[in-house]
């Protein structure tokens, strides 16, 4: 899977985090959403905003009154769970991001629309001393930090009201990347590359007209829409999870079953688990549906010829998906 540093057209983006020597010149004493980041139609399904280790109960509150107004969407703050072993790197005493997006695919709910997940914890990525936040352009899946939000972090008083603008920039930033929105050059927008804390309080508070359209249509989307269910598959079968894939890439394709990517797509869900008869039926009827859609028919071709077993879904990985969700571009 690709990685970029918020930027890209798909895989991971993040938000680096940088110190800085002084606050903001001007805080604001309290925080509204602006009217013109209000979402016009109710969302498909609920946000899910899960906590990570301890979180402050007020902070959790202000991320899901800040989710309800902007995505008109039903916000649900999951029971927190405990910081996942594999996802904590002891000698460097921080969260792996990448990990925990592995952790929030596993655990999404089959209901939900997107999740946020938020930590304390101060968080790295590959490369990346540090990290804001985390989110996947076709997992629907995020997570954001508050630790280097926090004026105390750089040794200065605590400014309760700048971290809230800086959550919600963050926040709003990073569930944008899970609606399909790639950094964006508007210089307006808050889907914009950020390089440092500077750049995030400069951040703006609007998405741009692009990235608000595209926006509020992923979040219109019913958790249980063919589409969702092709995302969902897609991120299960990126990350192994072959059992959950093919049930959601089977759902996906009951509900689209003239959509040949969804099929093809099965077809290599089932080969991982080892079915290579139902795999090479999915294989044929994505081949009947697009002739000109290249991966069926390369995928006919390996398992025809005996080129990839059943046994050995857990380790080839020679047969291919299509590699795109809903939000990607095609």
């Amino acid at each position: 899977m690709a990685l970029t540093a918020l930027c890209g057209a798909a895989g991971y983006a993040v938000l680096r985090a940088h110190a800085r020597t002084s606050p903001p010149a001007s805080t604001p004493s309290a925080f509204v959403v602006p009217l013109e980041m209000r979402a016009p139609d109710r969302a498909g399904g609920p946000i899910d905003v899960l906590p990570i280790g301890e979180v402050t109960p007020t902070r959790l509150s202000f991320l899901c009154r800040t989710i309800e107004r902007v995505y008109n969407a039903r916000c649900r703050v999951r029971e927190a769970i405990t910081v996942p072993p594999e996802a904590w790197n002891m000698d460097r005493a921080q969260l792996d991001a990448d990990s925990m997006l592995g952790v929030l695919v596993d655990e999404f709910p089959a209901d939900s629309s997107r999740v946020l997940a938020v930590t304390q914890k101060d968080m790295f990525a590959a490369g990346r001393p540090y990290v804001f936040g985390y989110g996947h352009l076709r997992d629907r899946v995020s997570i954001v930090s508050t630790a280097r939000l926090e004026e105390r972090f750089y040794g200065r008083k605590s400014q309760e009201p700048l971290l809230r603008v800086r959550l919600y920039k963050a926040a709003i930033h990073e569930l944008g990347h899970t609606a399909g929105n790639p950094h964006c050059s508007a210089r307006t927008c808050i889907m914009r590359e950020v390089a440092d804390l500077d750049a995030l309080d400069d951040l703006p508070l609007f998405y741009c007209e692009d990235c608000m359209r595209r926006t509020w249509k992923e979040v219109r989307m019913a958790p249980n829409e063919p589409e969702a269910q092709f995302s969902l598959g897609a991120a299960l079968l990126r990350r192994r999870r072959y059992e959950r894939a093919v049930e959601a890439l089977e759902r996906a394709a009951a509900g689209d079953p003239q959509n040949a990517v969804y099929q093809n797509d099965l077809g290599v869900a089932l080969l991982r688990r080892g079915e290579k008869r139902a795999a090479l039926r999915a294989f044929q009827r994505a081949r009947r549906l697009r002739p000109d859609l290249p991966e069926p028919a390369y995928n006919l071709r390996l398992v025809e010829r005996g080129m990839v077993t059943g046994w050995e879904s857990e380790t080839v990985e020679t047969a291919i998906g299509s590699g795109a969700g809903p939000s990607s571009p095609r």
